[in-house]
């Protein structure tokens, strides 16, 4: 299980405000079932979604992809539509980051890519 924490990370949901504490990780289930159908680690799991609208809103944007691994509670909560997101949002709703460190007193989140 560490090597596969370790490979995969997990999606997060959020921040628990009763604990403070982020949420414990989800594993995506084509990962899960990949690694049983070839008992070994691989990236596969992109074969679970598409990132073209994802490539879309990076490239007519001005933000890197840096940029994108620091956001706030409130742009994730901004829209809720697809082309109203930014690309941060994007990215932590479609999967393809997730919550790593939450700065409450900067009230900032720390995304993590999924994937290494």
């Amino acid at each position: 299980m560490d090597d596969f924490r370790e490979q995969y990370n997990g999606y997060r949901f959020g921040l628990s405000t009763a604990s403070g504490r982020i949420s414990e990780p989800i594993y995506n289930p084509f990962a899960i079932n990949y690694i049983f159908e070839e008992l070994r680690f691989t990236d596969k799991w992109i074969l679970s979604g598409s990132a073209s609208m994802l490539a879309k809103k990076l490239s007519s944007s001005d933000d890197t992809y840096e940029d994108c691994l620091t956001t706030s509670m409130s742009e994730l909560e901004e829209a809720c539509k697809p082309d109203e997101m930014t690309p941060t949002s994007l990215m932590y709703y479609g999967g393809y980051s997730t919550i790593d460190k939450v700065d409450i007193v900067g009230k900032k989140i720390l995304l993590f890519p999924l994937t290494k």
